[in-house]
């Protein structure tokens, strides 16, 4: 059996912001453990797995 695909993200420092605005997300997205400086944007991001 296949894993399913994703992006991971453990412990994690993203400086600025995280940009994800209007982006197209193919996969879960997980982060565990992260600092963002300035948060994340997903306005108009569109979720696309099943």
């Amino acid at each position: 059996m296949s894993q399913p695909r994703r992006a991971v993200g453990h412990g994690a420092r993203i400086s600025g912001r995280l940009d994800l605005a209007g982006v197209p997300i193919g996969h879960p997205l997980w982060f565990e453990d992260c600092w963002f400086e300035e948060g994340v944007d997903l306005f108009g991001t569109v979720l696309a797995w099943r």
